[in-house]
């Protein structure tokens, strides 16, 4: 069997050579808004410059670039650390929750995790969603170690610099009531959720008095976010009732095929009568609700939009966690014709709503899971079926768009980009 621990030292080690290989690839808008944002800092630069935008109040993320502008003497190569360091700690946590199920089921949990094709992708790209899947899952871990007192301040801090990196880490709440509604009838971990909720409303309260004082309003971030918003395709509030209905049912069933995550999915699903009532799952299920059917807005019901794959990505550690279990559940060497069908026919039906790659990832499963085979053989196929996306990328690197580039260009001069050291 393959031994994990240089298994995950493998993995790190293809997304640091990716991470040179694809650093500089970028979408021009969003990414480099960051970057300036993040130089601009430590700069002599007013409040209002950071919180006119809702970029600008997600302060952790570019706030943890800053050092690294600095350090690589603003060198592009610096610019997208922190999502590459936030997708290998978000891994290690997989390793981490997935260990007490065995090693064949943490190889498959790190291979879904960080081969699924939009994980890889942002994990070199400057965005904030990676770094939120840390923070998320990290969350997660600590709800996991109730017993631990250590967990109460892990908990309270990464939900308070989640938030700082982007308000979607409000949606692992409804998990929070769950378990604590959980053991407050099992009348279990009482000293954990009193602390817990004592300390997190402590530094929700700094939060909100740090925007007091520079702002003059603890509710800044939520004025801009309702002051700002400019119309999508996911404005649902002006949009036809049809468009979100369409969002609330056929939406996430398209978005789990577009992301590829429809794999851990039906995984977690294959073994799910023996093991739903673990905590685990029972959190990923609650999540997964929330971010199907839960609002990003307050002043009218507006869930997150479908067509960016990246708000989703804190859902692709879970859900690899909860494959994990479910592998360890079942004889993987023998034939299961009847998952063979449904992974074959979902691939099928992927090749009309999805990626193609993606489809054909999804028979070639099939495939597998119907023919008897050991167990460490079915695993090695597996890495290699997820990888052909995420190698393909690597291995034909896309071109700058002539905008982008000029952008980026006039970025490195505004902050006199030098040499590495």
């Amino acid at each position: 069997m393959i031994k994990t621990k240089w298994f995950f030292v493998a993995i790190t080690g293809f997304l640091v050579v990716s991470y040179f290989r694809l650093y500089n690839q970028y979408f021009g808008h969003d990414d480099l808004g960051y970057v300036e944002l993040s130089y601009n800092l430590f700069q002599e630069t007013s409040v209002s410059y950071f919180t006119s935008t809702n970029f600008g109040h997600r302060i952790v993320f570019y706030g943890l670039m800053s050092p690294f502008l600095y350090l690589f003497n603003f060198n592009p190569i610096s610019w997208g650390v922190v999502p590459l360091l936030a997708t290998i700690g978000t891994m290690y946590f997989v390793y981490v929750l997935t260990k007490p199920f065995g090693k064949q089921a943490q190889i498959v949990a790190v291979t879904l995790f960080c081969l699924n094709y939009y994980v890889f992708f942002f994990s070199n790209k400057i965005y904030p969603d990676s770094l939120l899947s840390f923070f998320f899952i990290s969350a997660v871990y600590f709800l996991l170690n109730r017993n631990s007192s250590r967990s109460i301040v892990g908990f309270a801090i990464c939900f308070i610099l989640g938030l700082g990196t982007k308000m979607v880490m409000v949606f692992i709440l409804p998990a929070v009531v769950v378990l604590f509604l959980k053991d407050f009838k099992n009348k279990k971990h009482c000293s954990f959720w009193f602390k817990t909720s004592v300390l997190t409303s402590l530094l929700g309260g700094v939060y909100l008095l740090l925007y007091w004082c520079f702002t003059g309003s603890p509710f800044t971030r939520f004025e801009t976010f309702e002051a700002t918003k400019y119309i999508t395709n996911c404005s649902f509030e002006t949009l036809p009732i049809q468009a979100l209905i369409n969002r609330l049912t056929i939406g996430m069933p398209l978005l789990f095929l577009a992301s590829g995550m429809v794999t851990p999915l039906l995984i977690g699903l294959m073994a799910i009568n023996k093991h739903y009532l673990k905590e685990e799952v029972l959190i990923a299920l609650v999540v997964l609700c929330t971010f199907w059917f839960g609002t990003i807005s307050l002043s009218f019901y507006v869930p997150l939009c479908t067509t960016e794959i990246r708000h989703f990505l804190p859902l692709a550690p879970l859900l690899s966690v909860v494959a994990a279990i479910s592998i360890s559940s079942i004889n993987l060497s023998a034939s299961h014709p009847q998952w063979a069908v449904v992974f074959i026919v979902v691939g099928l039906v992927g090749c009309y709503a999805s990626d193609p790659i993606i489809s054909l990832q999804l028979i070639g499963i099939g495939i597998l899971l119907n023919i008897p085979m050991r167990d460490t053989l079915k695993v090695i196929f597996l890495i290699v079926l997820l990888s052909v996306k995420p190698l393909g990328v690597l291995m034909k690197k896309s071109e700058l768009g002539k905008n982008v580039d000029e952008k980026a260009k006039r970025l490195e001069q505004e902050m006199k980009v030098g040499k590495v050291f």
